[in-house]
């Protein structure tokens, strides 16, 4: 949900939309999708941002992957080595990969971990 938020502000800032459509889309959404979302925890994200040096964007990713302990699914392969979903593995897929319906999985390992670096 935290994307399609973020493309409906847009939308409003855009003037695509006005502040009450989006809030409609955005609950409409929330019902068609009903129990079908789901959420890591606001101090579990936190905790999981400063454990792997990432932004809290990408630690909702990471550690509702590892609540869910399932692979983490990501087009950034920087995700993969802070330990995403502690050994389900991690699939990477960029676009043109999308596009043919084929990605790489590639093993989770905390060896070589590093702080993302964002600009």
């Amino acid at each position: 949900m935290s994307e399609l938020r973020n493309v409906l502000l847009g939308f409003v800032r855009r003037g695509a939309v006005t502040p009450e459509q989006a809030k409609a889309l955005s609950d409409d959404a929330s019902l068609i999708l009903g129990d079908r979302i789901a959420s890591a925890s606001g101090p579990l994200v936190i905790d999981t941002a400063l454990e792997c040096g990432i932004t809290a964007y990408d630690a909702e990713f990471v550690a509702l992957a590892r609540t869910l302990d399932v692979p983490l699914a990501t087009l950034d392969v920087g995700l993969c080595h802070l330990g995403g979903s502690r050994g389900r593995g991690c699939v990477v897929a960029g676009t043109r990969e999308l596009a043919q319906g084929t990605e790489t999985s590639l093993p989770l390992t905390r060896t070589n971990a590093r702080p993302l670096e964002h600009a």
